[in-house]
């Protein structure tokens, strides 16, 4: 009786760990992962939870670090009185009440605006403001981040903005639009990772691929962001396996952004585990996953029971 017992626990303990794995919000299909494989796709939420919640808003950071996925991903633009808070655009025009260029604004200026993104969420949302960077790491201090920068001007205030709320540098990963920056960054020191956004049309315009990425990696990249669309939609299997075999030779991990729904999010789990190239032992490193809904994603991962998300 003791021994059918324990059976029956260790076969349910056994299914409740399964059961994020196979869970399909969608019911697109299912998804597995052993537990051997489940820590090496990282899960970042991009612009937090913006899938279910307005982008880069205390609120979708909330929601996305409840999910327990590894990494939040956030914008950052400086207003024109030098305070950086989180805006995907120069302008205001999308995702708040308000229009205009953030460079025109002062931190001030932008207390009397909402950023409930109500073209998506209608009023739901009304009262979300506009956060600033400081306000972010003092409420989630806690939390490791990948930051977008699109200007290298605005580092030198993230790193104020870090060093006054006593948050490391090495726990910060941040993405920029070209190498000039990326090599400014390296120069300044910064601690953290450095990754260079949407690299493929250097990389495939370059005559020599595989030096493109070792003068990359030389001049302080440490990794790539490609978007999904761009992996997935145009590149083709050969030349998406090509990229990936140079970058794990380079030692240079990508992370793929934009995957949301889950057949997508699973098309590049399934790319990172199995590399899909046709070498044997061969497994292409993507890192993570970069999506705007991370609950789903971890539940595909085996991250997290079904029953821990509402």
């Amino acid at each position: 009786m003791q021994k059918t017992t324990t059976l029956i626990i260790m076969l349910l303990m056994a299914a409740s760990l399964c059961l994020g794995a196979n869970y399909s919000p969608d019911k697109t299909g299912t998804f597995r992962l052993s537990p051997r494989n489940k820590k090496e796709v990282r899960i970042v939420a991009n612009r937090g939870y913006s899938a279910s919640f307005p982008e880069n808003t205390l609120l979708s950071i909330q929601k996305a670090v409840e999910t327990g996925c590894d990494m939040v991903m956030l914008d950052v633009r400086s207003t024109r009185d030098n305070v950086p808070v989180l805006l995907k655009d120069a302008d205001l025009d999308r995702t708040t009440n308000t229009m205009g260029d953030i460079k025109s604004m002062t931190y001030q200026d932008l207390t009397a605006y909402r950023a409930g993104y109500t073209d998506i969420f209608n009023d739901a949302y009304a009262d979300e403001v506009i956060p600033s960077l400081e306000e972010t790491l003092q409420r989630f201090g806690r939390v490791r981040y990948m930051l977008n920068i699109y200007s290298i001007h605005d580092l030198p205030l993230v790193r104020d903005v870090m060093v006054k709320c006593r948050y490391q540098e090495k726990n910060v990963t941040v993405t920029m639009n070209n190498l000039e920056d990326i090599s400014s960054a390296k120069g300044a020191r910064f601690r953290g990772v450095t990754l260079l956004r949407s690299p493929l049309e250097a990389y495939f315009s370059s005559d020599n691929k595989e030096l493109w990425l070792q003068n990359a990696k030389k001049s302080g990249a440490d990794g790539f962001a490609v978007s999904y669309a761009d992996m997935f939609g145009v590149l083709t299997p050969n030349q998406r396996g090509v990229f990936m075999v140079q970058c794990s030779k380079n030692k240079l991990p990508v992370y793929v952004i934009g995957p949301a729904t889950t057949r997508e999010i699973q098309e590049a789990m399934e790319y990172q585990l199995r590399g899909l190239i046709g070498k044997k032992g061969y497994i292409g490193k993507f890192t993570g996953v970069i999506t705007s809904d991370p609950g789903r994603a971890m539940m595909i991962a085996g991250r997290l029971r079904a029953s821990k998300l509402q």
